[in-house]
């Protein structure tokens, strides 16, 4: 670890240097450049930690108060997009963001995003990272958004780490076994055909046309800022209650979509975002066809006071998260086995509750984390 001034100093440094000596920078390089710098001038903490391989962990804190650990969506994305929305709707919290490695300002460059350096048990280890780097002690408060929910769970029912929860909040979890994904009626997948107007295959048709340019898998693989942009505007705009179709059904518009922050703050995020993101639902078993992902049995280890959040109109399918009306095999809920101190369904909300819903978010999580 080292000082911030230090830190703020040498960054300062190599940025003027970037800026100003470098003719040749492309677009997102300079944007990228003036995010650091943008960074820099804002009043929370920001630095790295070093996992147990080396890999530097940028995190960033915001606000005074309780500490609460949040683990973004994705996987494949970065924090950048719940700093606005978490820190108006939980005041009282220190809010302690990190960019999943590949991804942010945390390290892994475009040859190392490999099943070597991007699996489940290097992101548990960078998350523990974040526990004793930053001396926040044996438990720690943890919100996971999305992926990130499921991300915790896996946290939460490792051997190694379970017992440095202290409390868990799932805001608009993943599920925890891959039907939640996809394969059934009811599934994250078909509700999103749903949105997008029903037709399965012009919906993948859509899909694999933005998604060609940002995933390296594909040999249209030429990444920005623009196509990223492009890519995750044709999924996230069905995330939101509010989404309209158009005549054509593919695509819409959601005037809660337009506060989502997608100015993803590194190229990293930009070029290895998808790559991240199909690496790790590979490894966990989510995906179409070849699904296996089922840690069920494992919630029940879990002994933290947990908070489920979900939106009503949710892609992720609420049976799979919350009871509604019965017990149900399939929930987190029922697999958490008492542990769930409370449940919050909000209605005429989506996948995103602290831009949806803020009051009503705002109103769940308090007096939560202590």
């Amino acid at each position: 670890m080292f000082s911030r001034s230090l830190y703020t100093t040498l960054l300062s440094f190599v940025l003027l240097a970037l800026v100003t000596c470098s003719p040749n920078n492309d677009a997102e390089k300079e944007r990228e450049n003036n995010l650091l710098l943008a960074i820099i001038a804002n009043p929370s903490t920001e630095g790295y930690v070093s996992s147990s391989d080396g890999t530097k962990i940028f995190y960033a804190k915001v606000g005074t108060g309780i500490p609460v650990v949040v683990l973004h969506g994705g996987p494949g994305l970065d924090h950048n997009y719940l700093v606005e929305p978490l820190k108006a709707t939980m005041p009282g919290h220190q809010l302690i963001f990190f960019d999943q490695r590949g991804t942010g300002f945390s390290e892994g460059n475009f040859n190392q995003i490999n099943s070597s350096f991007i699996n489940k048990t290097k992101f548990l280890q960078d998350l523990d990272a974040i526990r004793t780097g930053l001396n926040l002690g044996d438990q720690i408060n943890i919100l996971g958004h999305s992926w990130g929910g499921l991300y915790a769970m896996l946290y939460a029912t490792d051997a190694t780490y379970k017992s440095h929860v202290k409390s868990l909040a799932l805001v608009s979890s993943a599920g925890a076994q891959h039907q939640y994904f996809f394969g059934t009626a009811q599934s994250f997948f078909s509700r999103l055909v749903t949105k997008a107007g029903g037709d399965a295959t012009a919906a993948q048709a859509r899909l694999n046309v933005v998604q060609t340019p940002v995933d390296p898998s594909k040999s249209g693989y030429a990444p920005t800022l623009k196509a990223l942009k492009e890519y995750y505007a044709f999924l996230f705009k069905k995330y939101f209650n509010d989404y309209l179709p158009t005549p054509t059904a593919l695509d819409g518009s959601s005037e809660n979509f337009r506060v989502l922050n997608l100015d993803f703050i590194s190229e990293k995020t930009i070029r290895n975002g998808v790559a991240v993101s199909n690496l790790l639902n590979t490894e966990l078993g989510i995906g179409a066809g070849t699904g296996s992902l089922d840690i069920r049995a494992s919630l029940g280890v879990i002994t933290a006071p947990v908070k489920l959040i979900h939106g009503n109109n949710d892609v992720v399918p609420i049976d799979y998260i919350i009871n509604t009306t019965n017990q149900d095999a399939n929930s987190v809920e029922t697999a958490l086995t008492g542990v769930v101190e409370s449940k919050v369904i909000i209605s005429n909300c989506g996948h995103f509750p602290f831009i949806e819903k803020p009051t009503e978010f705002a109103a769940a999580m308090s007096g939560f984390f202590q």
